[in-house]
């Protein structure tokens, strides 16, 4: 029997026959746009967590457990976009046929979709413990968020993990709810028990990333710094938790997944390209979020003929003021936001006392110079 091979469910010809059904072209449409997310972030995941790996591995060598969560994540993510492909080539081989409302007769594929939906969850929970992890080493020095934190994390993993062990259970609930005219479970009731738990983990995820974002702002508030200093060190912290905005897109699409014109494995299509997003852009922030020390080192390395020219006075004092900072920050209130997001405050706070130090030494020449005649009279 072909894997491609399907069969007309009598459910196609009732009421709810435009909730099966759309024109192949636009169906096409929506299977390219998920195969072109999965390249598309694959190639950014990839390329920013090499960059992470070498910031905090060789860099400034300060490899921490949310690389390495971030590594897994992105090990996982890989396999779900791998799970992703072979569904859109089954799908683009079986297009008209599904775009006319017509169920694959074979489990292959809808088994293939239940694999995907779990690992789409696992990268999100391992993802969870990433983002989790470098927002603790962040506001490690207070304890209500140390302990918000915990439970952002704990609590949708605990929903994530429900999640999964009932989709792998209950594949049926799953299956039928893409691809209608498939059994569904008996007693056990109708799909909507794991819609209900998905939707649920969807919405507690999406919560929690947008928590970091305002527990990003509201330390850095409290800085003394710059106000462009904070926009810089609220926009880093908040890079890590932007994928929240794509977990309430598909949660949005998830619970109402009836739009006019679209099937509803065209509307699945559409949830599972934010699916893509969702772990892809949160994966690809998070790691960018780190690459600061990456950029001041290229920074550095063109401004460095100007400084050996000039002896490298500037060079010496700016290593100075850096390894001050470190001292400083150690014992900060605050150190966390500032160690790991790699703030300019202490750059800047150093050149204004560099300053300082060099108009109180011209201030100094200058009484001396102005004393000197005085004392040969």
């Amino acid at each position: 029997m072909s894997r491609t091979a399907t069969f007309n469910s009598s459910l196609v010809l009732g009421p709810k026959a435009h909730l099966y059904i759309e024109k192949p072209e636009k169906l096409a449409a929506q299977n390219n746009g998920l195969l072109a997310m999965g390249i598309i972030f694959l190639i950014t995941c990839w390329t920013s967590t090499a960059l992470r790996v070498y910031v905090r591995g060789f860099l400034i060598k300060a490899f921490g457990t949310d690389d390495a969560f971030a590594i897994l994540s992105l090990l996982v993510f890989t396999v779900y976009c791998i799970t992703l492909f072979i569904l859109c080539n089954g799908i683009s081989m079986m297009n008209t046929q599904l775009a006319a409302g017509e169920t694959p007769i074979s489990q292959y594929y809808p088994q293939i979709v239940v694999g995907g939906y779990c690992l789409y969850a696992a990268t999100m929970i391992v993802f969870k413990f990433a983002l989790g992890f470098f927002f603790l080493k962040i506001f490690k020095s207070n304890k209500v968020y140390v302990w918000i934190i915990w439970l952002s994390v704990v609590v949708p993993s605990i929903f994530g993990v429900l999640n999964i062990i009932w989709t792998a259970i209950y594949q049926c609930q799953v299956t039928s709810f893409f691809f209608i005219g498939l059994e569904s479970c008996d007693g056990v009731g109708p799909n909507n028990v794991w819609l209900a738990i998905t939707s649920t983990w969807a919405a507690l995820t999406a919560i929690t990333d947008l928590l970091y974002g305002v527990l990003s702002v509201l330390a850095i508030k409290s800085l003394q710094m710059r106000w462009r200093a904070k926009v810089t060190a609220a926009c880093l912290c908040a890079l890590g938790s932007i994928g929240g905005i794509a977990s309430c897109v598909r949660f949005v699409l998830l619970v109402f997944n009836n739009f006019p014109g679209v099937s509803q494995i065209g509307a699945s299509i559409l949830a599972a390209q934010w699916s893509v997003i969702e772990p892809g852009i949160g994966i690809t922030a998070a790691a960018m979020a780190t690459l600061r020390p990456l950029v001041r080192k290229l920074n550095e390395g063109s401004s460095r003929p100007t400084q050996s020219n000039t002896g490298g006075p500037g060079a010496t004092t700016k290593r100075t003021d850096t390894q001050r900072v470190s001292k400083f920050g150690s014992k900060a209130g605050n150190a966390g936001i500032l160690v790991e997001v790699e703030l300019n405050q202490f750059d800047a706070g150093s050149t204004e006392d560099l300053e300082s130090q060099q108009a109180g030494k011209m201030s100094h020449t200058a009484e001396r110079e102005a004393a000197a005649p005085a004392q040969i009279v």
